[in-house]
């Protein structure tokens, strides 16, 4: 298996009260460059047309809020360079991939036996990333913002790979090669994929059910990204009357992922 057979995931995490969710972005490797230099355009267009510098780093909370440079954009300005970025992803990421964890009832059944929220929404995460990298013969790279947790995430992968995941449908992850932290304020992709799970955690909040102009907004934005999730779970949600809750299905849905996404420029492709 060469190199331009491997594949690459993208991770970040997001807490909204009783919910801990993990994001995946998985694509082929070229397309990871690819995005960065999409997402750098989006950037370099955001600073001709709204005065905000190209070099500022695209996190969901800042520009949902208006924090730090965003505070001098409109509402409406954010929400266009924000559309932007995900019609982006949307065009360069083959799946996005998301795991949540139900936080009262995780503690309930887990509670003194040493397992905790983030390895299991990892694990859960690293299979779904791992059966996609079987679907497709491939191996992956995963990439992920730095976090307090990374010598545990490194040492459970070790032990995934090895001896496999929890559960009675434990696999071992053998196509996941290696997980590397990086800085995200340096790696446009991870504020790629930080963007897809803070929107997506907001929405699924209801934080905004009150506000039907911001509501509308968001599910407007969602729907640029909506047709390559392949995974949507929330492990043992007990809210819904259900034990879970989750979507799956093999690629984008017809008719909804972005096609020949461009900013008035050509865009990049893979040769």
């Amino acid at each position: 298996m060469n190199a331009e057979d491997r594949w690459v995931a993208l991770i970040d995490e997001s807490a909204d009260g009783d919910i801990y969710r993990i994001g995946a972005l998985v694509m082929p490797a070229g397309q990871r460059r690819l995005l960065a230099a999409d997402l750098d355009a989006v950037m370099d267009r955001a600073e001709v047309k709204y005065g905000i510098p190209a070099s500022t780093e695209l996190h969901g909370f800042e520009m949902f809020q208006g924090h730090g440079v965003w505070r001098d954009l409109k509402p409406w300005e954010r929400i266009d360079v924000y559309g932007q970025a995900l019609d982006a992803i949307a065009f360069r990421a083959d799946a996005l991939i998301f795991e949540a964890i139900y936080r009262p009832e995780f503690q309930r059944i887990y509670a003194g036996r040493g397992y905790n929220e983030h390895e299991a929404a990892l694990m859960y995460t690293l299979e779904r990333i791992h059966e996609r990298a079987v679907s497709k013969q491939q191996a992956c790279y995963v990439f992920a913002d730095e976090c307090r947790f990374a010598a545990s995430v490194v040492r459970s992968l070790l032990h995934f790979q090895q001896f496999g995941t929890w559960g009675y449908r434990k696999k071992n992850l053998d196509r996941i090669l290696k997980i590397e932290f990086v800085d995200s304020s340096k790696y446009r992709q991870i504020q790629a994929v930080d963007l897809v799970t803070y929107l997506k955690t907001r929405i699924d909040s209801d934080r905004d059910a009150q506000r039907p102009r911001v509501a509308r907004a968001n599910e407007r934005l969602w729907k640029k990204v909506d047709g390559i999730v392949t995974r949507d779970r929330v492990w043992l949600d007990d809210r819904t009357g259900k034990t879970y809750r989750f979507e799956m299905h093999d690629g984008p849905r017809r008719g909804t992922r972005a096609e020949g996404w461009t900013l008035g420029l050509k865009p990049y492709r893979v040769a």
